[in-house]
């Protein structure tokens, strides 16, 4: 049974992701292992979030800061919490973020008219 989303378009909005596959580095916001900065890969994103690879684990729950380059040029750090994570068959980890608030320069119509001018 395929799960159905939900007919509100702001709701459907967050449901939609674009692939956006580039290095990034995490780091956990309020713990003492904060100043360590682990590098991760973006597999798809939108503006409220991402989809990312790591080869280590990552804290469900935790807070953590994202910095990766923007879809159109330039430096982006944004804020958000690790909404899960599960490990892949590869012996790698997948986890989700949320943003903490909405991010316009990760929206799927920015990833889109990046790809297109490159």
């Amino acid at each position: 049974m395929s799960q159905r989303h939900p007919a509100d378009p702001n709701t459907l909005r967050k449901w939609v992701h674009a692939p956006y596959a580039v290095d990034a580095k995490l780091e956990y916001v309020g713990r003492s292992d904060a100043s360590v900065a682990l590098k991760v890969r973006t597999r798809e994103a939108n503006a409220w979030g991402v989809r990312l690879a790591s080869d280590q684990p990552l804290v469900e729950g935790a807070d953590v800061r994202l910095s990766l380059p923007a879809p159109r040029g330039g430096p982006l750090r944004v804020f958000g919490v690790i909404l899960s994570v599960k490990q892949d068959p590869n012996g790698g980890w997948q986890a989700a973020i949320s943003f903490d608030a909405e991010e316009p320069q990760l929206s799927t119509v920015q990833i889109d008219l990046a790809r297109l001018a490159a």
